[in-house]
Parts: C-alpha cells; structure tokens; sequence
C-alpha cells in the first residue's frame, strides 16, 4: 500500500511537469503565431469584398490562438491543482469549453477564408462540441449521456475534417508546410483521437448507468499516449520545415523580404515547438506510468473479490459453530434445571423421578 502511494505521489509530481510543459508549449507557440497571423492581416488590401473577407478570416484565426492561449493557462493550473488537491473537475470543464470555442473560431475562419465543405463541418462540429460539452457537464444523467453523443458525432465530423485539411495552413496558405492538427497533434492521429475519445466517454457512461464500476478509465491513459507521440512527431516535423523556409528566405519562398520582426516571430514559433515536442514525450510517459498503475489497482481489486468466496465461507463457519454452541449451553441448562422438589435433574435423578412415576 505505501509502494502504491508513493507511486501514485511520483505520477503527480510527473504529471505537474507534463501540464507545465504542455501549457507554456502552448502559451509561447500561440503568442509566436498571434504575431504572424496578426502579419498576415495586415497583407490583405482593403479593396474588395473578397480581401475583407478573407481578412476577417486570418482575424478569427488569431482570436483563436489567444483563446489558445487561455487554455494553455489552465492547464498550467489544472496540473497544478491536481499535484496538490486531486483531480480539477471544474478546471478540466472550462478546458473543454475553450477548446470547443476554439475549433468553432477555426471552423468560422477557415468558411470565411475557403468557404470549402471541410470549414462548414469545423463550424458545425465547434457547435456541437458546446453543445454537447455543457450537457456532459450537467449534473443530470441524461443530460450527460446526450452530450457525450453529441461530442461523438462532433468527433466524427472534425475528423473527416482532419482527415483531409490541415486546418492550421489555411491562414497560411502560401507558406506549402504541412501544419499538425489544431492542438498541435499529427492530423491524422488527432482525427483518431477526436473520434476515440468521446466514444470512450459515452461507453463509459453507459456502463456506470447498468453497472456500479466501469474499467473504460483505462483507455484514458493510452489516448493521452497517442496524443503525445502524435504531438512530438508533429511538431518535429513543423519545426523542421519552418527552419527550411528560414533557411530560404534569403532568396525565396514566403519569408523572401518580409520584416525583422516576422523572421524573428517565425524562429521564436520554431523554437516553442521544441517545447511541445518535449511536452508530448513527457506525456506519453506519464501516461504509460498511469496505464501501469491503473492495471495494477485493477489485479489488486481482483484479487481481492476473488478471497471474498472464501471470507464469507469462514464467518458462515464461526456463526454455525457459534449457533452449536448456544443450543449446547441451552441443552446442558434444561437438563440441569431444578424440578419441584427444588433439586437438580442430574442423570441418576431423572431415573429415579421415572421409577417413582411408574409406580
């Protein structure tokens, strides 16, 4: 039990890390990509509908970094109220929210930018990942089961989404980099995801609905370590090309004579994905070490239930000997009880008093 705890207290300690990483990787890229999206605006001339238009666009994609942003603050504290109290309910809700917002940002800003049939279905799916998450966070158990549906089928479409548009690279277009998937993961990998995960949450539930105990938990701790694989590839993989288009810049590509500052927005972007990279490592660890944890609790509890056949079996035993004993007691203090005369019933007695009743 102690090993357990001491186990349980350095996974806490590793998580604290992992959510303070994770944040700042978040906080620091966002802040680099807010300075060249808010670039990016100024370079659409206010001439047509269309240049307004998609300048209104590039603006929602910023917006949506700073909600970005925000959320990189609470999970900085969401790690660090778990390290010290326990799981942050209340901060994990507001989490979910601000991502749902900031997919539905992505979503308005890509149809405004593209007006494809990919960024109306990133709009629709923002929109239900409200909707379902403020039902999920309801107190009510339909309410709740509703709202993991509706996350389910935002999945699916943001899914279909990532499967196809690297939704980042919309504001960047000119730019030909494959960007990773809106929270940093391989898009493809973050497309599994968005599916996987709400449909864990909705089994979940349905099974605590029939049953007291659910063991969907553990699937948490492997989508966590898809994720942070998928994250260090991705950012790898950006942080390569972003040094190939600094690398040209000199002489071509969408970085040719573009101001100081925007070179030194882009290597300071670059240098914040190292951050994320080191953050998805950290998390796929802490996700393995709670993966282990929770398999070891699991065959503890097992074992467990598996003696209490035998538990039960003895304390049966003790009552049937205990119930014996008292009808011993009770017949040894019958037998021995006085009869009229006001003498004991002892063996020899009780033949006489039948002798005397014969005749």
């Amino acid at each position: 039990m102690q090993r357990m705890r001491a186990q349980e207290l350095e996974l806490s300690k590793l998580i604290l890390v992992t959510s303070t990483l994770l944040g700042s990787g978040f906080i620091l890229a966002n802040i680099a990509l807010s300075i060249l999206l808010a670039y990016q605006v100024t370079q659409f001339p206010i001439s047509s509908t269309t240049q307004v238009t998609s300048a209104f666009g590039t603006t929602l994609f910023l917006v949506a970094s700073i909600v970005l942003i925000i959320l990189g603050v609470f999970l900085i504290l969401g790690g660090v109220y778990f390290y010290r109290w326990g799981a942050p309910e209340g901060i994990i809700s507001l989490g979910i929210l601000l991502g749902s917002l900031y997919v539905l940002f992505l979503g308005i800003g890509s149809a405004l930018l593209q007006g494809s049939l990919g960024s109306f279905l990133l709009t629709f799916s923002g929109i239900l990942f409200m909707i379902g998450s403020a039902a999920y966070l309801s107190a009510n158990f339909d309410f709740k089961l509703a709202g993991s549906l509706t996350t389910v089928g935002a999945g699916v479409l943001l899914a279909a989404v990532l499967f196809r548009t690297p939704v980042l690279g919309t504001a960047f277009a000119d730019w030909d980099v494959p960007f990773p998937g809106p929270f940093m993961c391989m898009s493809f990998l973050e497309g599994i995801l968005m599916i996987f995960a709400p449909a864990v949450v909705f089994a979940d539930l349905l099974i605590r609905k029939r049953k007291d105990e659910s063991t969907m938990q553990i699937f948490f701790p492997i989508i966590t370590l898809v994720y942070g694989m998928g994250m260090f590839i991705g950012t790898i993989f950006l942080m390569l090309n972003l040094w190939n288009l600094l690398w040209k810049a000199p002489w071509l590509g969408p970085l040719y004579n573009v101001p100081q500052w925007v070179s030194g927005a882009t290597v300071f972007f670059s240098v914040t994905l190292i951050i994320l990279a080191i953050a998805g490592i950290f998390l796929g660890v802490s996700s393995f070490l709670a993966f282990a944890n929770m398999t070891q609790e699991m065959s503890m509890e097992e074992g467990f239930s598996q003696t209490l056949p035998s538990r039960k079996l003895q304390h049966q035993f003790h009552r049937e000997k205990e119930t014996r004993d008292e009808f011993a007691s009770l017949r040894d203090l019958i037998s021995s009880s006085p009869n009229r005369s006001g003498h004991l019933l002892t063996p020899r007695r009780r033949e006489e008093e039948k002798d005397r009743k014969k005749f």
